[in-house]
């Protein structure tokens, strides 16, 4: 019986109750859980749970499946799918009999060794890796070996002194129980240093030893790798062949064969470190002996073997023997279970072999050899499998934070993000997992061992390095829900090679099929589960504005005190316009920049009806609104602008507004807007605001959660589609959308005195020069300006989550911006930081601010 199963049969009744514990207060954590929840945290097949565990300090399931669950490779996935895609990466630890099948093939009879022969194994021309960059934000160039090597040549390099993984130790506290030493009850701890790649004296008995105890007896020209011991060797031949090619007698005579040494099993001796909830893992081990738990040396080693990775990135760039054709794997027929050369799903329906899609690719590392933060071609799933050697360091972003993940690597590669929008398939772009901290980006951790398996899902990004000499083996495959993905995937069209399908010569069919499954279900064609497509505009919302207002009628949560004048209007022709339209006509009074102004009210004429009915009418509003949207009513207090939020006339209550204030009001809700932000060509007293107008009070924003205030309507509605509206800040907040401005009306009298027209004069003229007029009249709010560009909006605004609105399942309800401060990546919609503080919005260059930086004058 394996030792771990021996542990496992001998552990105490404590080891139970401290495992139910755990799980206790996981579902604490976790708070109430429907049924479908429970399924997710627990994977069934065939009738079992699959074990399972959390990599410390990780959102990272590892999986530890029985080998009648590991046998059937699209049920298993399919069964840690739910649990797994939303980390975007999962491990692997498969049944030891599967790994024990695979590494005794071809193996010498003496021992468990197997030669790999060079003649045999693909000749590489591996890529040198320089990194340019400071701070966590790194750039990679990846420069191609100014020539092939053989796999024995690229052993010999990777163990040279600037290509080998450093010596390093680890300060590891070991706690053991007083009652196993000394025959108390207590804990005791002590620090230990411990060398972190092994034993210290076998590494060292290995280097004092002579040459050809160095090397494995072979007339074979390759290396040699013992599974058992986890080491890696040259064969005789090789050694005599490398040092037969060096011309130098020096160097000849200084030549040593390479050796390399690695854990082949996971760290058991210890006590388990804690998950991601801080909760001690429960010291467990699976029916074939593997353990499910990570010690806390073995995780303070990678740890520290991680932080000098980082520390390091610019000096000695390593090789990457990355994308050579080829497998380790037998012929299918001969092992058929979880044979990367041949997996089941989707691809192998396609009739050709695409290099690293279906056909597997052979990766050769070394320390810190490293790829680059990116998604898979087509977004496909992929399999990374390590045969032998040192470990791989992962890093995935959960699915649900991959749009702020995007917009964060958009600002930061700006340059990159302009030349192509899909610059992250480039696999040349590095950010650290301190700076994605910094910017509130979550990301998780997972190191892979020889012999396991790391799976990525579609949609999530991944990056990683190498701790030192390994062989890996890596191909992409599908299972049915990738098609939900991949009809939205976008490839990179500057890279010749770049990877795409023909989805609708290859899957055409079984999307129809899907479509149809979906509308007998009751579903929305498109809506299948899992599909990567923009959220809805007006989901749940969940605007935190519960702080009371001021006696003076303040926002909910917002400074009373505005620093910024009028807005301007965006103009149409585009955010490049905005610049040169003019706010207000010539010789119309200005408000000064640092008069105090305070909110709008929703109600003019009805302030104190509207205060009385405040609470009871939110009830109302609730009740009237679809229940899937719930959304939040923007009522702004007595005396402020309904479009821009900003104070009318810098008075301090409605009493004070002064008579001669340039405002349009609503004829029938009273609704109050500064003149200039009324968007309309003229007023003539008989203007109504869009709910009016359209004899509603329930028009919603496609740009926000909120509901009322000034909405213009949305330019393009085909004559078959309701009518759509935006509110007026969040236009002139969105780069993509500007308005467009109808033609005035006939003034009454050139001198500008009768009837508003020396005001209405002065937009006339600006509106034409714009195009203004040419716009279609018809439809609602006609002599209103429009919002254009709405459909020119980046998925990724819609997709990323706003810090004052998004709820707890990460769903957006509309296109965020991001922080004007040059550093900062927190997302969030215009209207929202509005609400939440007024100051924070830049009217004069059309920036927000989060609450962290604000808007300085």
């Amino acid at each position: 019986m394996e030792h771990g199963a021996v542990a496992a049969a001998t552990a105490p009744a404590a080891g139970q109750a401290r495992q139910q514990q755990q799980q206790q207060q996981q579902r604490h954590h976790q708070g109430p859980l429907e049924e479908a929840e429970a399924d997710v945290l627990h994977p069934k097949l065939f009738g079992k749970a699959v074990e399972y565990y959390f990599y410390p300090n990780s959102m990272v399931p590892v999986f530890c499946p029985t080998e009648e669950q590991f046998a059937d490779f699209e049920a298993l996935v399919g069964a840690m799918e739910p649990l797994a895609q939303r980390a975007g990466v999962c491990k692997i630890i498969p049944p030891r009999k599967w790994r024990r099948e695979l590494e005794q093939r071809n193996q010498q009879e003496a021992g468990a060794v197997r030669v790999f022969d060079e003649e045999e194994f693909p000749i590489m021309r591996p890529i040198v890796q320089h990194f340019n960059g400071s701070s966590g934000i790194f750039h990679q160039y990846n420069v191609e070996f100014h020539r092939r090597l053989r796999l024995a040549q690229f052993f010999q390099i990777s163990q040279d002194a600037s290509h080998r993984q450093p010596d390093y130790k680890v300060a590891a506290i070991e706690t053991a129980e007083k009652g196993n030493r000394s025959g108390g009850s207590g804990a005791k701890e002590s620090e230990s240093t411990v060398a972190a790649s092994g034993d210290a004296a076998e590494s060292a008995g290995i280097d004092d030893a002579d040459d050809a105890a160095r090397v494995v007896e072979s007339e074979t020209v390759g290396i040699a790798v013992n599974y058992d011991a986890g080491e890696v060797r040259l064969t005789s031949a090789a050694a005599d062949a490398l040092r037969q090619g060096i011309r130098s007698e020096g160097q000849r005579a200084r030549f040593r064969p390479a050796v390399s040494r690695y854990r082949p099993q996971p760290d058991t001796q210890g006590e388990a470190a804690a998950d991601h909830m801080g909760v001690r893992q429960v010291r467990r081990f699976a029916d074939d002996g593997r353990p499910l738990f990570v010690t806390e040396r073995e995780y303070a080693a990678n740890e520290e073997l991680e932080r000098i990775y980082w520390k390091n990135m610019l000096f000695q760039p390593p090789m990457y023997g990355a994308d050579v054709l080829g497998t380790l794997f037998p012929p299918y027929d001969e092992f058929p279970t979880w044979n990367i050369r041949n997996l089941p799903g989707l691809l192998r329906q396609i009739g050709q072999r695409m290099p690293g899609v279906n056909d597997p690719y052979l990766y050769l590392g070394m320390w810190k050899a490293t790829f680059a933060w990116h998604v898979e071609d087509m977004d496909l799933y992929s399999i990374n499998y390590i045969h032998f050697g040192e470990p791989k360091s992962w890093y995935a972003i959960p699915i649900a934070a991959r749009s702020r993940f995007e917009m964060s690597m958009q600002n930061v590669f700006a340059n990159d993000y302009k030349s192509c929008s899909q610059f992250l398939r480039h696999k040349s772009f590095l950010l650290s997992p301190r700076f994605l901290a910094s910017q509130g980006i979550p990301f998780n951790r997972i190191v892979q061992r020889a012999g396991e398996i790391v799976l990525t899902f579609p949609l999530g990004y991944h990056a990683g390095f190498n701790h030192g000499f390994n062989c890996a083996e890596s191909v992409n495959f599908a299972l049915d829900r990738w098609l939900d993905v991949a009809w939205d995937s976008r490839h990179c069209e500057c890279v010749k090679d770049s990877v795409t399908i023909d989805l609708m010569e290859w899957f055409g069919d079984a999307r129809k099929a899907r479509q149809q499954q979906a509308r007998q279900r009751g579903e929305s064609p498109g809506a299948a589960a899992g599909k990567h497509t923009a959220p809805r505009r007006h989901a749940a919302a969940a605007v935190a504005t519960t702080s009371a207002p001021s006696a003076v009628g303040e926002l909910p949560g917002k400074s009373a005190q505005a620093r910024k004048p009028a807005p301007p209007r965006k103009a149409a022709g585009g955010p490049a316009a905005a610049a040169g339209a003019k706010r207000r006509p010539s010789g119309a009074p200005r408000p000064e920049p640092g008069a105090k102004r305070l909110p709008r009210k929703r109600s003019h004429k009805e302030v104190a009806a509207d205060s009385a009915e405040d609470s009871s009418s939110d009830s109302v509003a609730e009740e009237q609104c679809d229940v899937q949207r719930r959304l939040a009513s923007l009522r702004t207090p007595s005396g402020a602008c309904g479009a821009c939020l900003e104070p009318i006339g810098g008075c301090d209550t409605q009493e004070e507004m002064p008579e001669e204030a340039d405002i349009v009001e609503c004829q029938q809700c009273g609704l109050t807007v500064h003149e200039q932000c009324s968007a309309l060509a003229y007023d003539d007293g008989s203007y109504k605001c869009a709910n009016c107008e359209m004899d509603t009070d329930q028009l919603s924003c496609a740009l926000c959660a909120f509901q009322n205030g000034l909405l213009l309507p949305l330019k393009g509605r085909g004559a078959d589609q309701p009518a759509a509206f935006a509110h007026f800040l969040c236009a002139n907040f969105i780069g993509e959308t500007y308005f467009d401005f109808p033609a005035a009306a006939p003034e009454a009298g050139g001198d500008g005195s009768a009837g508003g027209s020396g005001r209405m004069g002065t937009r006339s003229h600006t509106a034409r020069q714009r195009g203004a007029g040419s716009s279609d009249s018809s439809g609602p709010m006609a002599g209103s300006a429009k919002v254009c560009g709405a459909d020119g909006i980046s998925k990724t605004r819609f997709a990323a989550r706003c810090i004052y609105c998004a709820d707890d399942s990460g769903q957006a309800h509309g296109p965020v911006v991001q922080c004007a401060h040059s550093k900062c990546f927190r997302s969030f919609h215009p209207m929202c930081a509005a609400v939440h503080d007024i100051t924070l919005l830049d009217w004069s260059r059309c920036a927000v601010y989060c609450p962290t930086h604000g808007c300085s004058d």
